[in-house]
């Protein structure tokens, strides 16, 4: 009897220290109103490619933790009771875009990409942090920054 209720006492605690820790909140997403006041103010010019972007230039998502590459670990961090299978990859789960509030339960129907679009960054030749070079595109394959 003296066992039953200390087993029975444990069993909550041990549950809610088993649980898996919440992926923290990605930090400095503006409010709705903010982002659309920047959005508002940008500056559309027109289409100033060259023609020489290729999307098979870049490569795709880099395995950054464990078995989890950069896409999966974003779709963990940032979704709503999100459970992932063997391979790291999200089977369920809820995901709210912070800009707008709409919602996905679809893993395959989150857009998590690029802040600036891929081609976009080529045609404008945004200056790009070092380590990122390193990890995510082959030197040859950068166009020569506008100077």
């Amino acid at each position: 009897m003296k066992y039953t209720f200390t087993l029975a006492a444990l069993l909550p605690a041990a549950a809610v220290l088993a649980a898996p820790a919440p992926m923290p909140t990605p930090p400095g997403i503006p409010s709705s109103t903010a982002a659309r006041t920047a959005l508002a103010a940008l500056t559309v010019s027109t289409n100033a490619d060259d023609g020489g972007y290729e999307r098979d230039l870049f490569p795709t998502w880099i395995t950054i933790e464990g078995t989890c590459n950069t896409r999966e670990y974003v779709l963990k961090r940032d979704g709503t009771g999100v459970t992932v299978g063997s391979d790291c990859y999200p089977t369920s789960g809820t995901w709210t875009s912070p800009y707008d509030g709409g919602k996905w339960t679809a893993p395959a129907d989150v857009d998590i990409d690029h802040m600036v679009p891929l081609k976009n960054a080529w045609i404008v030749r945004i200056p790009l942090f070092p380590y990122l070079i390193a990890k995510t595109f082959p030197a040859s394959s950068l166009p020569p920054p506008i100077k």
